[in-house]
């Protein structure tokens, strides 16, 4: 057992701290040799990838609701000018084309099944 009162003791402390903030250092320039690589690799990381996706998300998503203001619009443009019957023409188009939106995805789905099943793979 080692006496903490000898001097050994202090210089063998002193060396395995010094071997543990050297261990920390290398891990840390490895890390940091690491992100620097992660920075000139634009477009690979998966955080970069997901803000992407969101962003365009967010566009088609302000896209489709540019575009239903716009046919409301024309819509009530055409009931304030007393043309019910392109008024009515213009909201079934639109609802058609809404319900058309909504079940695509199942549309699709069904189809990629239906064709598996028919002609395998």
């Amino acid at each position: 057992m080692t006496d903490i009162r000898e001097p050994s003791f202090y210089f063998e402390e002193r060396n395995r701290r010094r071997k543990q903030i050297h261990d920390i250092k290398i891990r840390l320039d490895e890390l940091l040799v690491h992100l620097q690589s992660l920075r000139e690799k634009k477009g690979v990381t998966p955080a970069y990838k997901t803000i992407v996706e969101n962003e365009l998300k967010r566009v088609k998503k302000k896209r489709i609701d540019q575009s239903r203001k716009m046919s409301a619009k024309v819509i009530v443009d055409k009931i304030i000018d007393d043309e019910e019957s392109d008024a009515v023409d213009l909201m079934k188009e639109e609802l058609d084309l809404r319900a058309f939106k909504k079940i695509e995805p199942d549309f699709i789905q069904g189809g990629s099944q239906m064709q598996e099943h028919i002609f395998g793979n």
